[in-house]
């Protein structure tokens, strides 16, 4: 479940700040966000399948 933590992070604080550029009647600023934050957060989910994994310790078989 931790492949979503970072992009979910991304989007949220991303549609946040698209959410106040809406209030301030800036709409293509918000889109442009939210367009960026799409990148991102998809950047971001590839890259942690694409990192190779750190083996644990604990549960290392020896």
């Amino acid at each position: 479940m931790s492949e979503y933590k970072e992009p979910y992070l991304i989007m949220f604080r991303q549609v946040t700040r698209a959410i106040e550029s809406i209030d301030k009647g800036y709409y293509f600023g918000a889109r442009q966000v939210l367009v960026e934050a799409q990148i991102a957060a998809e950047e971001a989910y590839v890259d942690y399948f694409e990192k190779p994994k750190k083996k644990n310790k604990k549960t290392a078989v020896k």
